[in-house]
């Protein structure tokens, strides 16, 4: 978000702060964090708002695989961009 304050207590930072991967490069982390927020934001947003058509037990299975995913996906992320900033 536009002018928002960086919190290190919640969101993705808890996560994506502790990977060994993100703590090596200082340049790294704020490019990480931010597609980990497109990725927060775009699949697991969309797919909430997809669920919410579906019955109840769908719509939290749906909430709780999309969410796993898009932490997953910024993981992925996270390792690629590592390793294509060490292979320089």
């Amino acid at each position: 978000m536009i002018g928002a304050k960086r919190r290190h207590s919640i969101g993705t930072a808890n996560v994506l702060r502790r990977s060994v991967i993100n703590c090596q490069g200082h340049r790294l982390t704020p490019r990480t964090h931010r597609v980990a927020g497109y990725f927060l934001l775009a699949g697991a947003g969309i797919v909430l708002l997809v669920a919410a058509a579906f019955p109840r037990p769908w719509t939290l299975t749906l909430g709780v695989v999309a969410v796993v995913g898009a932490g997953f996906a910024s993981l992925v992320y996270s390792y690629f961009a590592w390793n294509q900033e060490t292979s320089q």
